[in-house]
């Protein structure tokens, strides 16, 4: 069993001024599960927390609640091709996948 969390977002980047229609894209994020710090297990909340907190940042917006991205298994997450890493952090990291 992996010491990592999964989280799957998709999500449509806007348009640029030449296209009339936007991107999809989709984002996988990995959160460790312990507290690098404490040793800690994390709850499902704090790794929720922590998953959207990195995805903010990647995606270069605000800080807010992103309520659309889903916990996702170990096996389905290792389904996902990673394309190029959008973020990373100590105790996760952020990827634009196929």
């Amino acid at each position: 069993m992996s010491d990592l969390a999964y989280f799957e977002y998709a999500t449509v980047i806007r348009a640029q001024e030449s296209h009339l229609e936007g991107t999809p894209a989709r984002y996988l994020v990995e959160v460790t599960i312990n507290d690098p710090v404490t040793g800690k297990e994390r709850d499902q909340e704090a790794l929720k927390n922590l998953a959207n907190d990195f995805l903010t940042l990647a995606l270069g917006l605000d800080v807010q609640e992103i309520t659309d991205f889903a916990a996702i298994s170990e096996s389905e997450a290792q389904k996902l091709k990673k394309i190029s890493p959008a973020g990373k952090h100590h105790d996760g990291a952020v990827f634009l996948v196929e």
